[in-house]
């Protein structure tokens, strides 16, 4: 399900939990299950608490199998948990290899290590748009996931009910948000930094509820000294009708732009709050 307001997630310390396998055959291959947390503890992450980690019920992730990514999913029981237990099918004769979150059908593993993902514009929830990897250690079932880009986030309060769409932008820098994004899964510390079609720019739906929206979007790692970060407002998914400066029922607090970064470089996992945009 689509969430659009979601808390800010703060940075914790997290303990990793050790591994849990079970395998079972089955007709159709063998039940494992294995067991995931987060590499580095200092990064923000998918959870629903403030200030701790967990897993949340219905995350799945896919684990690379030499053919296809498998989805596995979380294990109720351990939802909330700083690592938590997922559970799927490996077709006979296969072995699991490396972990991608979230599990997404359409996503791609090439065979010179390139891992793409197919990211669809429109879903600007925070676990829509946070990407992990994780390597297997050893013959253990056990992932620890690395994040693949950083994460800028705005919060929109008090917009008018007719503003449909907001329009998001990067002046400068690419920008993760439509299309595909490349990452080489055999280098040192994997990240996002090719794509495939728009990166720039892209139209987000708003949900029905204005009085406080909360968009979260992936951002490459890199360079961002004094790059923009726009955001506008329009009635449809297109340039038509755009609600700027005398349209609206009453003046922004700021002109609706903020500084993505004043200087230096954005990690993997660095959440950049822009300032609230007040109507």
């Amino acid at each position: 399900m689509k969430k659009y307001i979601l808390p800010l997630l703060a940075l914790a310390a997290m303990a990793f939990a050790g591994c849990a396998k079970q395998e079972a055959a089955t007709p159709k291959g063998r039940v494992v299950t294995i067991t995931a947390a987060l590499d580095n503890a200092t990064k923000v992450t998918t959870g629903s608490a403030i200030g701790k980690f967990a897993w949340e019920e219905g995350d799945a992730i896919g684990v690379w199998d030499g053919e296809e990514f498998i989805k596995f999913t979380l294990d109720p029981s351990t939802a909330g948990a700083v690592a938590g237990k997922f559970t799927g099918t490996v077709p006979g004769g296969k072995e699991i290899g490396f972990a991608v979150y979230p599990y997404n059908e359409t996503d791609e593993y090439t065979e010179d290590g390139v891992y793409v993902c197919n990211f669809e514009g429109g879903n600007y929830d925070y676990k829509s748009t946070v990407h992990m990897y994780a390597p297997k250690t050893g013959n253990s079932n056990t992932y620890k996931f690395q994040h693949l880009c950083a994460y800028v986030m705005v919060t929109i309060k008090n917009l008018r009910a007719d503003c449909k769409y907001v329009f998001l932008e990067t002046a400068g820098g690419n920008f993760f948000l439509v299309g595909g994004q490349m990452a080489s899964l055999t280098a040192e510390y994997p990240k996002f930094e090719g794509s495939i079609g728009i990166n720039d720019w892209g139209f987000v739906e708003l949900p029905e509820d204005h009085s406080n929206i909360v968009l979260y979007a992936p951002v490459l790692p890199g360079e961002w000294d004094n790059k923009l970060f726009n955001v506008k407002f329009f009635q449809q998914a297109d340039f038509a009708w755009e609600y700027g400066k005398g349209n609206l029922s009453s003046e922004p607090s700021i002109n609706k732009t903020g500084h993505l970064q004043t200087g230096g470089y954005i990690n993997r996992g660095d959440l950049i709050v822009l300032p609230e945009i007040v109507f």
